[in-house]
């Protein structure tokens, strides 16, 4: 994967087929975080402008402000699946990767949400780059990554970014 420059990757394939394994053996420990049992969505964010915030949960698809006053442990497994990839993705590691990407939201908001994370990850000022394990192949059109490789059959391929795909 160092023989061109990339952005995003994907590691994709069906449950048990090494994902997770290969990704940690890779790139280390995933990407986690930990929320103030107590504290409002937004006043979790540490020291980042409200102008900052507010772009990473828009960018995946957490919009509704009343809820950003809530804490984290009051929200819905969906509601706290996009307030993590948010805060993953202000962070500034050079490189970040998730593992059971988009599993606990419906397909049409793993689609629109991946396609969203990638207008952020590759619009950011930093070079950085994130990589996602999935069993889901509906995100990858959306997610558009410069890699894929599905461990269960040991295919690596390089792609390049097209248009999004039409929502039916």
């Amino acid at each position: 994967i160092e023989e061109r420059e990339w952005r995003i990757g994907a590691i994709i394939g069906p449950s048990g087929c090494g994902k997770s394994t290969l990704a940690r053996h890779m790139f280390g420990a995933p990407a986690a975080v930990h929320w103030d049992h107590d504290a409002s969505i937004v006043d979790s964010f540490g020291s980042l402008s409200i102008e900052r915030i507010t772009a990473a949960l828009s960018s995946v698809g957490f919009n509704t402000i009343p809820a950003w006053m809530r804490p984290h442990r009051t929200l819905s497994n969906g509601e706290a699946f996009r307030c993590d990839l948010a805060r993953i993705l202000v962070d500034e590691a050079p490189l970040v990767w998730i593992d059971e990407f988009t599993s606990v939201v419906d397909r049409q908001v793993a689609q629109i949400g991946s396609h969203a994370v990638a207008k952020f990850v590759r619009r950011s000022e930093l070079a950085r780059r994130l990589v996602v394990a999935s069993c889901h192949y509906d995100i990858v059109e959306w997610l558009q990554p410069d890699w894929t490789l599905e461990p269960a059959t040991m295919t690596f391929a390089w792609r390049s970014v097209r248009p999004r795909p039409r929502l039916q």
